[in-house]
């Protein structure tokens, strides 16, 4: 498109150089040849006039001589036969009239019918001849420039024919040059801008990646569908679609293979809906698509089935297989149902809110909104006011739950829980609020208040002397891709070897994206230590374990419970201890309630314990309080390992 624009702009001013150079040029030489025609044949024309009438006063002039040497008479017959003679001179058009001269003797005078007489006008000039017939006598003759001025006017015309000839000449000349010259490239460049026009057209109303219609073109359909509501009663539905796990297929395989997902989910939704029914991409990982006509409840159940199942065809991705699920919210649209809220906002929402139970109902499957969950729409409006207020309050608070060191027989560590303490409905856990924070879009400034507040806490058990190494925090596998959380991290000045970055096992798969492995190798320059959290839950591979390189792993407690069962369960959790071991990596036990799960975990070659059996998550005072009464000796399971803190 640029290309163009510089192709005519230089075609243009091509053109326009050519016209200001031959324009100016085609004048002037027009001009000087009219002048210079129109002034040759002027004086020719009045040169031959000049002679014409010269010749004719010579032979009357001679005439009178010869007239005056033979009338008997003499001067005085000679009179009247001058003026006649004179008179007859008047006979040619460019004569006006003609006078004799004779000083002392009189004069002879030929007066025209019109009452000119050369004495009186004589307006357009006059000449004299001698002549000798008296003595000193003169023949004056009047001119008429009549001729003149028709040789001028002829040649004005001449002139003007020539000059309106040249100038549709230069007109003609101009034209074919224009369309020689800039015609195409103009033609062109109105091309280009109506194909430039139609891509911003398509661009305002569709999504970059998938080509589906983006939220203004939803916006543009929904207020359609509104009218054909209110005009013929014709209802529709709108299914809201989000993808699970999705975030996961973006951490660990790269936003590319987030990309093919989309694109993936993008064609089989339009495969799976009618040609009437329009799809569009809302947001990263949200679909809604708005079907046409009336659709029976049986009708949209069977969509929704055949979509979820769809969507979760695994794909090749680098010779790596993932897939996602989704979840799906159907809200449907019929004129009976409260026609004065019916607006695009209020029918996304309630597709929205059909959305989120679903996904609180076990993810991979739909739920339809129903007249009677508008209750439960306002008691999530009033929680998602209330959180807003309890975050601006200083409500969300730090737990902390102690990690035992079998080694050294006492509590070196311990990791920072987040809560909620609402004023009405107390302690409230991540489970319970973590999810609106989500939706909300305040994960982040949660996590900064966590890690605010952590450090906070860590340096009043400083002053206390409590002995606590190191305090860990949890953090997202959001947070590891941003490319400025190294620069953030170095901008607080943290203190080095007494943080823990808790990552879950989840975020990985077998590769890490290479901006994760940067802020990693960034992190532990800072003097960060990093935990794999919930290990043996997630998919993620020996390969990704060494390229994460942790300090320590963390079993999950779904692994750690069995060890009560006997020898089935130590089976296990002793094959995945031999796998931290192979690598070197410290072993932490979760979930340790029960003192044969310490017993079990200390023969299994675990360095760390964490679990309601050692402490229950409490605030930082009570933590202080539980530390320094030295209540960790009585601890059964722990036998002579334990220490005061």
């Amino acid at each position: 498109m640029r290309h163009a624009y510089k192709k005519t702009a230089t075609a243009l001013t091509l053109y326009l150089r050519i016209c200001a150079l031959m324009a100016p040029l085609f004048l002037v030489a027009a001009g000087a040849g009219l002048y210079l025609l129109t002034k040759h044949n002027v004086d020719e024309a009045e040169a031959r006039l000049n002679a014409r009438l010269g010749e004719a006063a010579n032979r009357i002039a001679g005439g009178l001589e010869r007239l005056a040497d033979q009338l008997p008479g003499g001067e005085a017959q000679a009179v009247p036969v001058a003026r006649e003679l004179v008179q007859s001179l008047t006979g040619d058009p460019a004569v006006v009239c003609a006078e004799l001269h004779a000083p002392g003797k009189g004069r002879v005078l030929v007066q025209m019918p019109g009452g000119i007489t050369c004495a009186g006008s004589g307006q357009d000039g006059e000449m004299s001849v001698p002549v000798r017939f008296f003595s000193e006598q003169t023949l004056t003759i009047g001119i008429s420039h009549d001729e003149l001025h028709d040789t001028k006017i002829a040649q004005l015309q001449l002139s003007a024919l020539i000059l309106v000839a040249g100038l549709m000449i230069m007109l003609i000349t101009n034209w074919i040059t224009f369309r020689l010259i800039i015609g195409r490239s103009l033609s062109q460049l109105m091309d280009n801008i109506e194909e430039a026009k139609s891509r911003a057209e398509q661009s305002a109303l569709h999504d970059a990646l998938t080509g589906l219609g983006n939220r203004r073109h939803l916006n543009e359909v929904i207020t359609e569908r509104l009218g054909s509501l209110h005009r013929d009663n014709e209802p529709f539905a709108v299914l809201q679609l989000d993808l699970d796990h999705f975030t996961e297929v973006n951490d660990s395989l790269g936003h590319s293979a987030g990309d093919q997902m989309l694109r993936h989910v993008a064609e089989t939704l339009q495969t799976q809906v009618r040609s009437e029914d329009f799809v569009a991409r809302v947001g990263g990982d949200e679909f809604v698509i708005v079907t046409k006509g009336d659709s029976s409840r049986v009708e949209l159940a069977a969509m929704a089935e055949r979509l979820v199942k769809e969507v979760s065809t695994p794909i090749s991705y680098q010779g790596q297989s993932c897939f996602v699920e989704t979840s799906i919210g159907i809200y449907s649209v019929e004129r009976e149902k409260h026609m004065t809220d019916m607006t695009v906002d209020y029918i996304l929402n309630n597709g929205d809110f059909a959305l989120k139970h679903a996904k609180e109902s076990g993810r991979g499957n739909f739920v339809f909104f129903e007249d009677s969950t508008r209750v439960e729409m306002e008691a999530d409006r009033f929680l998602r006011e209330d959180f807003r207020r309890g975050v601006d309050d200083g409500e969300i608070i730090c737990h902390y739950q102690p990690q035992y060191d079998l080694n050294a027989g006492r509590v070196l560590s311990v990791e920072a829980l987040v809560r909620w303490y609402h004023p009405l409905h107390g302690v409230m856990t991540p489970e319970e609020f973590m999810p609106l924070a989500d939706r909300l879009g305040m994960t982040a400034h949660i996590d900064a208040l966590v890690f605010k507040a952590a450090l906070a806490d860590l340096a009043k058990w400083d002053e206390l002397g409590l002995g606590i190494e190191t305090v860990s925090v949890n953090v997202s596998a959001g947070r590891l891709s941003d490319p400025d959380l190294i620069a953030n991290l170095q901008a607080m000045n943290l203190p080095r070897n007494r943080l823990t970055f808790e990552i879950l096992e989840t975020a990985f798969v077998d590769r890490l994206p290479d901006q994760v492995q940067w802020n990693l190798d960034g992190i532990r320059e800072l003097g960060i230590e990093i935990e794999l959290d919930d290990f043996g839950t997630g998919k993620a591979s020996v390969l990704g374990i060494i390229e994460m390189a942790p300090d320590r792993i963390k079993v999950a407690r779904e692994l750690i419970a069995p060890l009560a069962e006997g020898e089935q369960g130590l089976s296990l959790v002793r094959a995945v201890a031999a796998i931290g071991h192979s690598l070197g990596v410290e072993m932490v036990a979760e979930g340790v309630e029960m003192a044969v799960h310490c017993e079990a975990a200390a023969e299994l070659g675990f360095a760390r314990l964490q679990g309601y059996h050692i402490c229950r998550p409490v605030s930082a005072k009570a933590l202080a309080d539980w530390l320094q009464d030295g209540s960790v000796h009585d601890l059964p399971g722990l036998g002579q390992r334990s220490q005061v803190a």
